[in-house]
């Protein structure tokens, strides 16, 4: 059985004297752009742009979009179910969003919770970075 050449995920990979070449897109452009508006629309009196947000997960069929924006001395995760199908967003995007900020906000005060969480929209939530700690390696 013969097959073509293995395709990305944008379908623009080419394959040419065995060497692959796949082309870059920045993933998820509608989405960030959409992220951004919410922020804005949100805290009208800060400076949100482009280069502060970094997509950190591309969630598939029901989980979310995960974004990271550092700017503005703030460093935020942001969880976005908007690009998920009608159906996903309706019932799960919204449950899950609804009962992730109301955990984040009752369990604030406890050491390893993230703080000042807030809700964009209906399937979008916002809360402060935790950086991960190293392990100390174990002999």
């Amino acid at each position: 059985m013969a097959r073509g050449p293995p395709r990305s995920l944008f379908g623009l990979e080419k394959r040419r004297a065995g060497v692959i070449f796949t082309a870059v897109i920045p993933p998820c452009m509608k989405e960030r752009q959409k992220c951004l508006s919410l922020l804005r629309a949100r805290f009208p009196d800060e400076e949100f742009s482009d280069a502060g947000l970094e997509l950190v997960h591309c969630g598939r069929h029901a989980n979310a979009r995960v974004f990271r924006w550092r700017g503005g001395g703030r460093d935020w995760i942001i969880k976005d179910f908007s690009s998920c199908a009608w159906l996903a967003r309706a019932l799960v995007g919204r449950w899950a969003t609804r009962r992730e900020f109301r955990a984040l906000t009752r369990l604030k005060n406890l050491r390893g919770v993230a703080g000042n969480a807030t809700r964009l929209g209906p399937c979008t939530v916002a809360y402060d970075f935790i950086p991960a700690r190293q392990r100390p390696a174990q002999q």
